[in-house]
């Protein structure tokens, strides 16, 4: 990569998505449409609403897109959290999370215990589910498994509309562990907002 590679190398894989970060206060990347569609609804639930404070989520398409959309939002002064799963895959080697790590400031030693992880981390500038979304989500409430049947009884045969469908109807129980979670998430979140910086709730 040079100077004069820089331009074309983002212009061969923008999208209108990515487009709009350069329009927010802050932006936060994940993998795919699952989490683009569920992430705000658990985030909203949480105390933070993405669209009021500015906040645009961006699917990346594939956790091997994190790091370089990262690196060239903050190039232009725009705070991006990081969010994506352990599962590899289409990440075997782990270079796609180790190279997210990284683009966070993460040392290489630490990444290691990032990507073995068996637990939804959240961090500062990036937040990592143990297995998958929908594993991870599972795990955290009850009664997602029921919800998601019921996504299906309706209709619904894709993962986007399921995990969507399933944060619309997963109710709010602040004490639960799974809420306790997202709660954190949205304030990590909300403390990326430059100026006049808000904490969720």
């Amino acid at each position: 990569m040079h100077p004069a590679s820089i331009g074309p190398f983002y212009k061969s894989s923008v999208t209108p998505e990515i487009l709009e970060g350069f329009f927010a206060r802050a932006v936060v990347l994940v993998e795919g449409l699952t989490e683009k569609l569920a992430v705000p609804v658990y985030l909203e639930k949480s105390g933070l609403n993405h669209t009021r404070e500015g906040i645009a989520v961006i699917p990346v398409h594939g956790k091997g897109s994190l790091a370089k959309w990262r690196r060239l939002f903050t190039a232009y002064g725009i705070p991006a959290y990081v969010i994506f799963d352990n599962d590899a895959k289409d990440d075997g080697s782990a270079n796609k999370r180790r190279d997210a790590l990284k683009s966070v400031g993460v040392a290489v030693d630490a990444a290691e215990g990032y990507i073995m992880s068996t637990d939804f981390v959240v961090s500062d500038l990036f937040c990592v589910f143990s297995d998958d979304f929908e594993k991870t989500m599972r795990r955290l409430f009850p009664e997602y498994g029921t919800i998601e049947s019921e996504a299906i009884e309706n209709g619904g045969d894709g993962k986007p509309f399921i995990a969507r469908y399933v944060a619309e109807r997963l109710p709010f129980v602040e004490s639960a562990p799974g809420w306790a979670r997202w709660k954190e998430l949205a304030e990590k979140i909300g403390a990326l907002l430059p100026g006049d910086a808000i904490a969720a709730g």
